[in-house]
C-alpha cells in the first residue's frame, strides 16, 4: 500500500501557456485580439480556478473573490470586443449583480449560512431593477419612491436572518 501526495495541478503555468499560445496566435495574424481581451480572458480564467480551488479547499474567501474576479472580467471582455452595448449607466448595476452573485456562489459552498442568501437576493434584486429602470421599464422616481417607503424591510429581513442563525446555533 503506497502513500502518494497528489500534486496540485499548475493553473498558473496552463493560464501562462494559453495566454502565451493567444499572443503567438495573433502575432502570427491566425486570431485577431487585442492585449485587452487576452488579459481579461486571463482573468476570467484566474477567477473560475480560483472559484473551483475556494470550492475544493472550502475556502469562503477565494469562492467569493474568484466570482467577483470572474465576473468583473467577463463584464469588461464582453464590453472590450462590442458583442453587447454597454452604457456607461450600467456598469452600477452590474457591481451590484456581481456581488449578489459571488455572495450567492459563497452561499451555495455553505447553506447553513443564510446571511450570504439574504445578501445575495437583495443585491441581485437591486442590480435587476437598476437594469430595468435604466432601460426605461421603470421610472427612476418610481424605483426612488419604493425604495425610500419599504426600505426598513431590509431590516426586518436581516432580523429575520439573524434570528434563525442564532437559534440555529443554540439548537446545536
Amino acid at each position: 500500500m503506497t502513500n502518494e501526495i497528489k500534486k496540485p495541478i499548475p493553473w498558473t503555468g496552463i493560464i501562462l501557456i494559453i495566454l502565451g499560445l493567444t499572443l503567438l496566435l495573433n502575432r502570427t495574424n491566425v486570431i485577431d485580439v487585442h492585449f485587452s481581451q487576452i488579459i481579461w480572458g486571463a482573468l476570467i480564467l484566474f477567477g473560475f480556478v480560483n472559484t473551483m480551488r475556494g470550492y475544493k479547499y472550502n475556502q469562503k474567501g477565494k469562492i467569493f473573490w474568484g466570482t467577483v474576479i470572474f465576473l468583473f472580467s467577463l463584464y469588461f471582455l464582453l464590453n472590450t470586443i462590442e458583442l453587447f452595448e454597454f452604457r456607461h449607466r450600467v456598469f452600477i448595476p452590474a457591481v451590484f449583480l456581481i456581488f449578489g452573485f459571488a455572495f450567492l456562489t459563497t452561499y451555495i459552498n455553505n447553506l447553513k449560512d443564510i446571511m450570504l442568501l439574504i445578501l445575495s437576493v437583495m443585491l441581485i434584486s437591486s442590480g435587476f431593477f437598476l437594469i430595468l429602470e435604466d432601460f426605461g421599464y421603470f421610472d427612476f422616481f418610481d424605483v426612488r419612491s419604493i425604495i425610500k417607503t419599504y426600505w426598513p424591510i431590509l431590516l426586518i429581513i436581516l432580523g429575520l436572518g439573524m434570528l434563525f442563525k442564532a437559534k440555529k446555533h443554540q439548537d446545536y
